[in-house]
C-alpha cells in the first residue's frame, strides 16, 4: 500500500512538473504600447554622446515607427552592445532592436530587422546634426 501511495505521489510530481504552459505564456506576452503622452525622446549613444529630441514631426515618426514593429518576448537580448538607446517614458527601446518595459525584454520580430535599420540610419542622422563625429564620424 505504501509503495502505491509513493507511486501516486511521484507521478503526480512529475506530471505537475512537465506542465510548462505558465511559461509558454510568457513569451507569448504582448509588448506594451506606447503611449501618446512622450513628447520628448532622449538619446544616449554608444559612444557617450547624449541628446534629447523635442521635434514633434521627429518624436511621431520614431514613436510610430517602432510601434509598427512586431515584438515577441525574451528571456534576455541575444545581441550585445548598440548605436543608441531611447528613453520613452518609462520604457526604452535598443538600437539592437529591443524594447524593455519593467525588467522584460521584448524582441523585435525578423521580419522587421529592415525597418530597425532604417530608423537606427534616421536617429544617427538626426545625432550627426548635433555631434559630427558620432560614432566614430
Amino acid at each position: 500500500m505504501r509503495h502505491l501511495l509513493l507511486i501516486c505521489i511521484l507521478s503526480l510530481m512529475f506530471v505537475s512538473g512537465c506542465d510548462n504552459s505558465s511559461d509558454n505564456l510568457n513569451h507569448q506576452k504582448e509588448a506594451p504600447k506606447i503611449t501618446d503622452s512622450i513628447e520628448t525622446i532622449t538619446v544616449q549613444f554608444g559612444d557617450g554622446n547624449n541628446m534629447t529630441i523635442s521635434n514633434k514631426d521627429q518624436v511621431k515618426y520614431i514613436i510610430d515607427q517602432i510601434r509598427s514593429y512586431t515584438f515577441e518576448s525574451v528571456d534576455k537580448p541575444l545581441s550585445v552592445g548598440q548605436h543608441f538607446f531611447l528613453k520613452l517614458g518609462n520604457q526604452q527601446y535598443l538600437s539592437t532592436g529591443y524594447l524593455t518595459y519593467d525588467g522584460t525584454y521584448y524582441k523585435v520580430k525578423d521580419t522587421d530587422e529592415q525597418k530597425v535599420l532604417q530608423l537606427n540610419n534616421y536617429i544617427i542622422n538626426i545625432g550627426k546634426e548635433k555631434f559630427p563625429s558620432l560614432l566614430g564620424g
